[in-house]
């Protein structure tokens, strides 16, 4: 698991762009703190718990939607027909680089 991909899937944060070419711990990212991460795992169990669409949710919000459509198309997960940003939650994009 790389930075990239960890920053990615929303379990740590890139506070610069040097992400991409060398990253450094603590100044071009960092992980999440217990709080952070306590919120990460509440709101990913929701979305879980949330049948049929939730699953798919939690999917679009981690791996993006292109591969959630993936594993919808082989019946992994149920579909969700419009994706809806949730007002209290930033987007994935926005709270990858807060």
């Amino acid at each position: 698991m790389t930075v990239f991909n960890l920053v990615r899937i929303g379990l740590a944060k890139a506070s610069c762009t040097s992400i991409y070419r060398s990253p450094k711990f603590e100044t071009a990212w960092r992980l999440l703190n217990e709080d952070e991460l306590q919120e990460y795992h509440s709101n990913l169990v929701q979305r879980l718990r949330e049948v049929p669409h939730g699953p798919y949710t939690a999917l679009v919000n981690i791996v993006g939607q292109k591969m959630a459509d993936q594993l919808a198309k082989t019946g992994q997960v149920v579909r969700r027909s419009l994706t809806t940003v949730h007002e209290d939650e930033p987007s994935p994009k926005r709270r990858r680089l807060q």
